[in-house]
């Protein structure tokens, strides 16, 4: 799963922290265009990032079908995070 690094928006590959496979064995789940990724230094328990597979600037980048593909996997990970993790809270910043 890696990202796209043939379309860049704001950001080439070479300044890319998720570029590199570093984090690939961090990768818990992916839906279409975009992976959660295990946060190295979470906010809360459980915390992940979810960031889409091609390169961009931050979420009002996306496209609408990044957006929605994001939207769709907080969504089925919401009910497995609260059964393993039991996170105080969700958040999307």
């Amino acid at each position: 799963m890696n990202r796209d690094a043939s379309r860049t928006d704001a950001y080439s590959s070479s300044s890319c922290r998720f570029c590199g496979g570093h984090f690939q064995n961090r990768i818990i789940q992916s839906y279409r265009s975009v992976l959660a990724i295990e946060d190295r230094f979470p906010v809360t328990h459980g915390h992940c990032l979810i960031v889409p597979k091609r390169h961009i600037a931050d979420w009002f980048s996306m496209s609408a079908i990044e957006r929605r593909d994001a939207e769709i996997l907080i969504l089925k990970l919401k009910d497995r995070m609260r059964h393993r993790c039991l996170p105080q809270s969700l958040s999307r910043n």
